[in-house]
C-alpha cells in the first residue's frame, strides 16, 4: 500500500528497518496555551517562531522543516517567517525543484505540506515541526 500510494516501484526500492528510539532524535508534543479570544493561527505562529529561535540557538547552522496541514496555513506562516513554502500547487516540477534547491543551499527554514514528503533526506536538517496533527498514518509516506 505504501509503495503504491507514494508511486514508488517496490522492486526498485530497499526497505531499512530499525528502532525509532535513537539518541540523536527527540520527540516532543508541545501544547499551545490559548484564551478563548486568542486567534488560533496567531498562537500557533508564535509557538513556531519561539521554537525557531530556540533551534537557532541549539543548531546555528541547521535547517528546519515546518509542516502544516493546509496550503493556506503554510502560505500564511511562510510569509510571516519570510521563508519559502512548498506545497502541491507551488508551481510546476521545475519551480518546486528550484524552491527546494534554494532552501537546501541558502535557506534556514521551509514551510511545507505533506507534498514535500516526510522522509526527505537533507543532512543538515536539525528540527522537523508538525504544527497540525496528521489525519492518516500514510501522511508519513
Amino acid at each position: 500500500m505504501f509503495f503504491q500510494h507514494a508511486h514508488i516501484p517496490r522492486d526498485r526500492s530497499m526497505v531499512f528497518r530499525s528502532r525509532i528510539t535513537r539518541g540523536n532524535i527527540r520527540y516532543q508534543v508541545q501544547e499551545v496555551d490559548m484564551d478563548e479570544e486568542d486567534d488560533v493561527e496567531d498562537c500557533l505562529a508564535q509557538a513556531v517562531e519561539e521554537e525557531l529561535r530556540l533551534c537557532e540557538q541549539r543548531f546555528p547552522s541547521g535547517k528546519i522543516i515546518i509542516y502544516y496541514g493546509t496550503i493556506v496555513r503554510a502560505q500564511s506562516i511562510s510569509r510571516r517567517l519570510n521563508c519559502p513554502a512548498y506545497y502541491n500547487q507551488a508551481g510546476n516540477a521545475k519551480q518546486k525543484r528550484e524552491i527546494l534547491e534554494e532552501w537546501m543551499e541558502h535557506g534556514r527554514a521551509i514551510v511545507a505540506t505533506n507534498a514535500l514528503g516526510v522522509g526527505l533526506d537533507v543532512p543538515d536538517v536539525r528540527e522537523v515541526i508538525h504544527v497540525t496533527s496528521l489525519r492518516r498514518i500514510r501522511d508519513f509516506a
